[in-house]
């Protein structure tokens, strides 16, 4: 029996990287701002600290005004907000939760993202628990991001899902610790599907049946 399902946000569950950078664009109008500003991104694109990832710390690397600053982060994020959509199945699937299984948000995130882009959709409580790069204090790939639900609940490791979009940062370490993965985007294209996929696959002893109506 599956004890968790661990679930990757962006683009696993909402539309990130389709509206990101249009976003960004729109919130950063000066052109000359907005090319020193794409050079900073690059820079820290690996950085471990979740910090230097965040959309202010890249501004503050290009505005000195740090009135302005404040300005063009609100513009992100009412546009974001605007324009964030759940993935396909996303909201049909969450619409009834399966008792006796944990729902785990694993995010890079800090909170004021979530709340822009799962928040708006009644989404936040439909997790057990929510882990983010700012309780973990680094990015993805980390046990950390998972640890916490193991120990909280007293997961088997060996009876935990991991759903992401990107297999080495939201799976890779949940499989290496025995659990099972499934891509979004790759395994399937609709979360609708997970538990047809699961089946398939024959990973656990039980089928899993439509549990939306």
């Amino acid at each position: 029996m599956i004890q968790a399902i661990f679930f990757d946000q962006d683009n696993t569950l909402v539309n990130t990287r389709e509206v990101a950078p249009e976003v960004y664009r729109m919130a950063i109008e000066n052109g000359e701002e907005w090319q020193k500003w794409l050079k900073v991104v690059e820079k820290v694109r690996w950085s471990k600290n979740p910090k230097d990832r965040t959309f202010e710390y890249s501004l503050q690397q290009v505005i000195d005004d740090k009135e302005r600053v404040l300005e063009i982060i609100k513009k992100e994020r009412d546009e974001l907000g605007k324009v964030i959509k759940l993935k396909p199945g996303v909201e049909k699937f969450f619409k009834n939760k399966i008792k006796n299984i944990k729902y785990i948000l694993a995010t890079e995130d800090f909170d004021n993202q979530i709340d822009i882009k799962l928040a708006k959709f009644g989404m936040r409580n439909k997790f057990d628990l929510i882990t983010t790069s700012g309780d973990v204090g680094v990015m993805k790939p980390d046990l950390g991001y998972f640890r916490p639900a193991w120990e909280k609940f007293g997961l088997d490791q060996r009876k935990c899902l991991y759903v992401g979009d990107d297999y080495e940062k939201d799976c890779r370490l949940g499989v290496e610790t025995g659990g099972k993965a499934v891509v979004f985007g790759k395994d399937i294209q609709d979360m609708g599907k997970l538990f047809g996929f699961i089946n398939e696959k024959e990973w656990f002893q039980e089928e899993f049946e439509s549990h939306w109506g």
